[in-house]
């Protein structure tokens, strides 16, 4: 009897055993739910927590965030590891990046927290933008690892080598850039009025002052989105005591002004005095 074919029916059920495995390790993985990491299975999404505990891993693949780094929600940063180590010379392997965070229920290396990338190339690199709605913690540790089928011909992982931190996002005030003195611009002439949207909320209104006074509305409302294009009208009265006030709609307190006066003058070079001040 030839002992080909049961040879190859052997190898096909011990490979498809064991893509059967690692499936059902994944599907325990789903954001917010549980994990299963070496035999252990715990709950997540407590704000319990418990002192992390040191992650042993048999390699050390992971570069950054390895330990310390205080990252910020909303901004996008860089996941780095060595590719060569988590799949030896064949870098086109595909790997997985989980988000963990210790719970009073469990340690921190397994207790998973949230999916960053499910199948992403192992080129060593992946960015990430840092969702708003995760949890600000400063016990977060990412663990790299192939997927199926790689991981059965390169059984590599890595932990971060200590926790770093993620928080809410720094949000500056607003502040007006442009124009912010010295500027000398012609009635007629279309000019981008630029600002740091910051803390301004949806919407802003900006005002036109003269002398530190309110001279004329630019815009009641218009999209906190730090940049307006404005015509000057040919009816503004020429001078040097100009600036910007921009202020939210939704916080009155919310404000800023030009830091110096602007010009404004005529096409041409055509000057009108004007005393008179609107209010």
């Amino acid at each position: 009897m030839n002992s080909r074919p049961r040879k190859r029916w052997v190898f096909g059920l011990s490979i498809l055993l064991s893509l059967l495995l690692f499936t059902s390790i994944l599907s325990s993985c789903g954001d917010g739910g549980t994990a299963s990491l070496a035999g252990r299975q715990h709950d997540v999404g407590t704000k319990e927590s418990v002192k992390p505990q040191s992650c042993s891993s048999p390699s050390n693949i992971v570069q950054s965030p390895n330990g310390g780094e205080h990252w910020r929600k909303g901004n996008t940063y860089k996941i780095k590891w060595s590719p060569a180590l988590i799949c030896g010379s064949y870098k086109k392997c595909m790997v997985h990046i989980l988000l963990y965070y210790p719970t009073a229920s469990c340690e921190l290396c397994s207790c998973f927290y949230k999916t960053i990338a499910r199948n992403t190339w192992n080129d060593g690199v992946h960015s990430w933008k840092i969702p708003t709605t995760i949890q600000s913690r400063s016990d977060y540790i990412v663990l790299i690892q192939p997927i199926s089928p790689w991981h059965i011909i390169y059984p590599k992982y890595d932990w971060s080598n200590k926790v770093f931190k993620i928080s809410r996002s720094k949000i500056g005030a607003m502040k007006v850039t442009t124009p912010n003195g010295g500027q000398k611009w012609r009635t007629g002439k279309r000019y981008a009025l630029k600002w740091d949207k910051g803390n301004g909320g949806a919407s802003v209104k900006i005002q036109l002052l003269r002398s530190g006074r309110h001279y004329k509305w630019i815009s009641k409302r218009t999209k906190n989105d730090g940049r307006f294009t404005w015509k000057i009208p040919s009816s503004v009265a020429t001078g040097s005591a100009y600036k910007i006030k921009i202020t939210s709609r939704t916080k009155k307190t919310v404000t800023d002004t030009s830091n110096k006066n602007f010009k404004i003058t005529r096409v041409g070079g055509k000057t009108t005095t004007t005393t008179s001040i609107a209010n």
